[in-house]
């Protein structure tokens, strides 16, 4: 093989197994005719152009996440009412008093909707719109469930114990 000048002033010589040419009087060069030197740099360019675009696309990622939880609905409240689940047979009456004729009778492990309790007296739900009242002694009053909340409320809850706690620690 005839040898070649370089633009470096050496000489190239044989090509070596392992895929390049070596200079002689001066450094290894690629096929191409660059140096190692300038593909280990335009190598490490490459890297860093890859790394650059791989943290915006993290970065914004990350911002859409936390803008997305951050706009979560609120919690609704829960329609739920509470209710009066009776230990032993109670009459339903029309007006909170003794004297008052009952019209219906609750029996023992009955849950009716508690709508509201005016001193020893609940009004509760029967059926439908049918309301009347029941001595709140006779059942124990269950309180209405707690409002679920989605996934994304309860992420947008701990975004926000998050940065509360970030702020205190500065």
């Amino acid at each position: 093989m005839a040898a070649r000048q370089s633009p470096q002033g050496g000489e190239y010589g044989a090509k070596e197994s392992s895929g390049r040419a070596t200079l002689r009087g001066g450094e290894a060069t690629t096929l191409a005719g660059r140096s190692t030197r300038q593909a280990t740099h335009q190598g490490a360019k490459r890297v860093l152009r890859v790394l650059r675009v791989a943290i915006v696309l993290v970065l914004g990622s990350g911002v859409l996440l936390g803008l997305y939880i951050a706009m979560a609905p609120p919690v609704e409240p829960s329609q739920a009412l509470p209710k009066l689940e009776f230990h032993e047979k109670s009459d339903i009456r029309r007006r909170p008093s003794l004297d008052s004729f009952p019209f219906a009778r609750a029996l023992e492990g009955t849950r009716l909707e508690l709508l509201q309790t005016e001193g020893d007296w609940a009004l509760v739900k029967v059926e439908g719109t049918i309301t009347g009242w029941t001595q709140v002694a006779q059942g124990t009053i269950i309180p209405a469930p707690p409002p679920r909340m989605t996934r994304r409320q309860l992420a947008k809850q701990k975004l926000l114990a998050l940065l509360s706690a970030v702020r205190r620690a500065f």
